[in-house]
């Protein structure tokens, strides 16, 4: 993921740090978006939910009788939605605080 390190602190085995990104949210190719986004999906198991669908559903898949589609679209309705937050300050929504955490976790 894209961004620097400009302070790092540890105590007692934690290590806290503070780092700055840039990111073009309009440009789905931005590096920072892209990497945000595979994030959140691999947090919230889309690849693993899609390969037990296909595993159960081999021989539908074999004969190009099931589609993933309506699986993908029903694990995307399960992830946060901006939409739903209504005039929580933005530092507190739901969309926000949970992709931050994913990110944080992830280094």
């Amino acid at each position: 993921m894209p961004y620097t390190i400009v302070h790092r602190e540890e105590e007692d085995g934690h290590v806290w740090a503070v780092a700055t990104a840039t990111c073009h949210l309009d440009h789905t190719e931005d590096a920072l978006v892209q990497a945000t986004v595979a994030l959140v999906r691999k947090s919230y198991g889309e690849t693993e939910i899609l390969e037990d669908a296909a595993a159960v559903m081999a021989t539908e898949i074999a004969e190009g009788m099931f589609d993933t589609t309506h699986l993908l679209a029903a694990i995307r309705m399960g992830m946060p939605d901006p939409a739903a937050e209504g005039d929580k300050p933005p530092a507190l929504t739901t969309y926000r605080s949970q992709s931050a955490e994913m990110v944080a976790k992830e280094r």
